[in-house]
């Protein structure tokens, strides 16, 4: 489903606050993404690409997500 406004606003916000964290702790956002099956994707901004790995993260750990089937 779609989520919501408020929903987005929350995601946002967490987006957001994710990646001033990782800004100010550049290393744990490499670190993160060093974890996987696959290398990450260098063309993409390793801060964003880290802070939206934690925001989808959330999105599957939401009892929604896992009860939907």
């Amino acid at each position: 489903r779609q989520p919501s406004t408020e929903e987005l606003d929350v995601l946002l916000g967490d987006f957001v606050a994710y990646r001033n964290d990782f800004e100010n702790n550049r290393p744990a956002a490499e670190r993160l993404l060093s974890i996987g099956e696959k290398p990450a994707d260098r063309t993409l901004d390793p801060l964003d690409h880290a802070a939206m790995t934690l925001v989808a993260n959330l999105l599957l750990n939401l009892d929604e997500s896992i009860s939907q089937n």
